[in-house]
């Protein structure tokens, strides 16, 4: 864990250098919660790790909006095929650049699914660098991003923050459509 200005980042990285776990808040003992609460009784928790420290680092850099150029190796295996599908897709959004929940559903061949998206983007293991603050509402409100810890108000305004970062344009909590993605669906 470590503290950049004002927010505590957090990750869990398996002895092949596997990403289980990313969290971050405005406190320290809720980002450890939100890590601790995945490991078993088997994990080690280790300060000052080299790999750790370096994948703060990357997290770090894209919650202030620059480019992650280091290809992190994340563990999927536990997800659904569905979740699979949406992080896929969620992945090729550009920085700079959102999508909706309705889009990432179609794209992801399930017309319907709205909610199941933003379900997936609730339980996104791996935040910024599957980045779901990047999908909002389709009305193009920002919507809230689930921080441990944090209530809506305060989510809305950090998703922004991460949002405006990155170069999204948004006036009174709406993003300008102009950032909109559209991803190509998945056949």
């Amino acid at each position: 864990m470590k503290k950049f200005k004002q927010i505590w980042f957090g990750v869990a990285i398996r002895g092949s250098g596997e990403i289980i776990k990313i969290s971050f808040s405005k406190r320290k003992k809720d980002v450890l919660n939100a890590i601790t609460r995945i490991l078993t009784q088997n994990w080690q928790i280790k300060n000052n790790n080299p790999e750790a420290r370096t994948v703060l680092e990357i997290i770090n850099n894209l919650f202030y909006g620059k480019k992650n150029v280091n290809q992190l190796k994340v563990d999927l295996t536990q997800k659904t095929r569905f979740q699979k599908t949406v992080y896929s897709l969620v992945k090729e959004i550009p920085r700079g650049k959102v999508s909706t929940y309705s889009i990432i559903a179609n794209a992801a061949g399930y017309k319907d699914a709205n909610r199941a998206v933003g379900n997936a983007m609730a339980s996104n293991p791996y935040p910024l660098l599957i980045p779901c603050h990047r999908v909002i509402n389709s009305n193009l409100k920002i919507g809230r991003y689930s921080i441990p810890a944090l209530d809506e108000k305060e989510s809305s305004k950090l998703k922004r923050l991460i949002l405006q970062n990155e170069g999204v344009k948004i006036k009174e909590n709406k993003v300008a459509y102009e950032n909109i993605h559209f991803p190509k669906k998945i056949k």
